[in-house]
């Protein structure tokens, strides 16, 4: 499976499981002000799931730092409403237009980022409707679940909070510091459970997943045990008998 098959993938489930009345509320608020700015915008998905839900056009500023995923957003989004931005956002805090005027959204960004990053990042935006999305804030959960579930989990947490570019990443417990900070600045924090829930009908997506994160764990745990462990995973999603929760929150400030 290519890249853009997984992107396709993670697309849909991320659709499915985000929160839709966070969304909602955001762009209600959004719509009032000038421009939208996407962080870490990718391919435009999270721009492509926020437009579907307000007729009213709204200007976009999408900003990331990898060429490829830029150029692939300006052939998926709407050229008249959305300019692109490449920026380094772990270096580049200016690159984003702090101003009373502007709202401030991503999906799947916040986790990468460090605990510094956050509080620096609070200071400059209380004024500002804030929604984050599909952010990680746990393990796999897998039913029926194995011995080597819990090794496999500690890997994940390990790379999850190794430096990404911001410095230590925050990475289960970035929605909540972000969200103690805001709160502590007089916003009005909203925080929704966003979880990926797969079963029997998405086993493309789990044979996808088992794989990725057999290969994260082969490089700390045992070879033999970690393959064993993706088999007996991969006859039960085979056999339609594998569920698989991936823990995600999504969160919405509002200033007062």
């Amino acid at each position: 499976m290519s890249s853009n098959d997984w992107l396709s993938i993670r697309e849909a489930m991320d659709f499915r499981f985000r929160s839709l009345p966070l969304a909602r509320k955001f762009m209600k608020s959004a719509v009032e002000r000038h421009l939208i700015v996407d962080l870490g915008c990718g391919t435009g998905t999270n721009c492509r799931y926020l437009c579907r839900l307000w007729d009213v056009e709204v200007r976009w500023l999408c900003i990331d730092h990898d060429d490829r995923a830029l150029q692939t957003a300006t052939k998926r989004l709407p050229a008249r409403l959305v300019r692109f931005k490449k920026a380094d956002l772990a270096i580049d805090l200016d690159s984003i237009p702090f101003r009373d005027n502007i709202s401030i959204t991503a999906s799947a960004f916040l986790d990468l980022t460090s605990q510094d990053w956050l509080q620096r990042f609070a200071a400059r935006c209380e004024r500002m409707p804030l929604l984050f999305s599909m952010t990680t804030s746990g393990g796999p959960i897998w039913e029926p679940n194995n011995d080597f579930d819990e090794a496999i989990g500690r890997c994940l947490e390990i790379h999850r909070t190794s430096d990404h570019g911001f410095g230590p990443a925050a990475g289960s417990n970035a929605s909540k510091i972000l969200a103690s900070d805001l709160v502590s600045r007089g916003c009005d924090v909203s925080c929704e459970a966003s979880n990926w829930h797969l079963g029997n009908q998405d086993r493309e997506a789990i044979e996808v997943l088992v794989g990725g994160i057999g290969r994260r764990a082969l490089e700390t745990l045992p070879r033999e045990q970690v393959e064993k462990w993706m088999k007996l995973r991969r006859d039960q999603n085979r056999a339609g008998c594998l569920r698989l929760t991936i823990p995600h929150v999504d969160l919405l400030s509002l200033p007062c």
